[in-house]
């Protein structure tokens, strides 16, 4: 599918390529390509730029919002010039599903984490025996146990070395561990107290990895900050002790059990983490920050 550097004439348009995936960057140059491509040529003229044999397919956002017409035709409808810049993100579009038969675990599983950016081949499933299961593809690496109680959340944050695990535990605290894919994981879980002694059912990690929070039963969201002992590296199999750090700020205002936890986009929505609970309200803090300076306030909206 053509596209060049220079001005758009008839029937072209001025558009510029850009990712959020690691793996898939391009050069963000201003590209003249034929202003009727739809989502199948943008597809064809982003896997030229990347040299892919194997084509990928994309889906196209423009300020965020996906691209459902050829790009003249969203021009027209926004009023825009044709020699504008465009630029278009683009993101993996989903596919057919396609089943198989993965492991059949001993206990029930209760949250799956990708270990990599996507598309990872590495993810981790928490069972509620305590146990982590470490998977490449289709093929069962190794298990590691966390706890001697039931593990029911995960979320992780793919490292430069390889992944930082958090798990949520029924004993009410947080488990932490470092993972290398392809070599395993860094030695033992480091755990972390939560201020309440009541089961935890969800967690998440920061994209910048400076911050955890978990919340559950207590119906309260707790925050730490991430240490350098936090995700301990236990390598040449010298084994550490679990570090214990309580929670350096604890947020009110759920009336039901807290299951889901999200902390927001760092460009979007930085300083924000998104809670949800059975009482079927979803929340967010005015402010979050690893900044000690920085005013926690309680729950709210």
């Amino acid at each position: 599918m053509a596209a060049h550097s220079g001005k758009p004439g008839g029937g072209e348009a001025l558009v510029a390529f850009f990712t959020k995936l690691p793996s898939l960057q391009v050069p963000e140059e201003e590209l003249v390509i034929p202003s009727d491509l739809e989502r199948y040529g943008l597809s064809e003229v982003v896997n030229r730029l990347l040299g892919r044999d194997q084509p990928i397919p994309f889906d196209f956002l423009v300020e965020g919002e996906f691209l459902r017409s050829s790009i003249g035709r969203y021009l027209e409808a926004h009023k825009l010039s044709s020699e504008k810049v465009l630029r278009l993100e683009f993101v993996l579009a989903l596919r057919e599903p396609e089943q198989s038969a993965v492991d059949e675990a001993p206990e029930w599983i209760s949250s799956v984490a990708a270990l990599e950016a996507f598309p990872s081949t590495w993810f981790a499933a928490t069972l509620y025996d305590g146990t982590v299961r470490l998977y490449e593809g289709a093929q069962m690496k190794l298990t590691t146990r966390l706890s001697d109680h039931g593990l029911t959340g995960a979320a992780a944050l793919p490292t430069s070395r390889g992944s930082h695990l958090v798990a949520a535990c029924q004993d009410g605290t947080l488990k932490a561990c470092g993972f290398q894919c392809g070599s395993g994981p860094s030695s033992g879980a480091v755990s972390s107290q939560a201020g309440a002694k009541k089961a935890l059912q969800a967690c998440a990690i920061h994209e910048d990895g400076t911050l955890l929070a978990a919340g559950g039963w207590s119906m309260e969201v707790c925050v730490w900050n991430v240490e350098p002992e936090t995700f301990a590296d236990e390598t040449a199999g010298k084994r550490k002790a679990p570090h214990q750090a309580e929670a350096k700020f604890t947020l009110a205002g759920h009336s039901q059990v807290v299951t889901a936890l999200s902390f927001g986009k760092k460009e979007q929505f930085p300083f924000s983490l998104l809670s949800g609970s059975w009482a079927r309200l979803s929340r967010r803090p005015d402010r979050v920050s690893s900044n000690s300076n920085d005013e926690i306030v309680s729950l709210s909206g």
